[in-house]
């Protein structure tokens, strides 16, 4: 279930997403409070990029209700660009964006960082990603999109 501007979407992810988690490091965090400050306090970078991570996550809700994959991985891919501008990111998590993008993919943190999401072209693509990703000895686990899974609401 997609969630903006007060309503509730489905969308069906099969065969428009392939994605999967990679797990580096399970205890990473992120400073949220340190960027809550600095957003309360009216800092330009954060409050500049905090609009751009609302508008890049409009254009990726987008993407996906209409089937554009490449459009959906660009805006995955400009909201880890984002990120970087507002705090300094682990290198570990940075080498594992870097590898699946050198593959093709779309890739972004799930959250605070440790774990990754990347968006591939199909199957084949996401066995290319999991094994450069193992080259680095990153774990992969696929996501339910990966599995054809159910529609949301049926």
């Amino acid at each position: 279930m997609l969630t903006g501007a007060g309503q509730d979407t489905a969308a069906d992810l099969r065969g428009q997403v392939t994605a999967f988690l990679v797990e580096h490091d399970p205890a990473a965090t992120e400073p949220r409070e340190f960027l809550r400050a600095r957003f309360d306090a009216g800092e330009g970078v954060v409050r500049r990029t905090m609009t751009r991570l609302a508008q890049l996550a409009r254009e990726a809700r987008a993407a996906l209700l209409a089937g554009d994959r490449a459009a959906f991985a660009a805006s995955v891919d400009a909201s880890f660009d984002a990120r970087a501008q507002m705090i300094e990111l682990d290198v570990r998590h940075v080498a594992m964006i870097e590898r699946a993008r050198a593959c093709g993919a779309g890739a972004n943190y799930t959250g605070s960082g440790g774990a990754i999401a990347a968006v591939c072209r199909d199957e084949s693509h996401r066995a290319e990603v999991t094994a450069a990703l193992r080259e680095i000895r990153c774990g992969t686990a696929p996501t339910g999109a990966s599995r054809g899974a159910a529609k949301p609401g049926a």
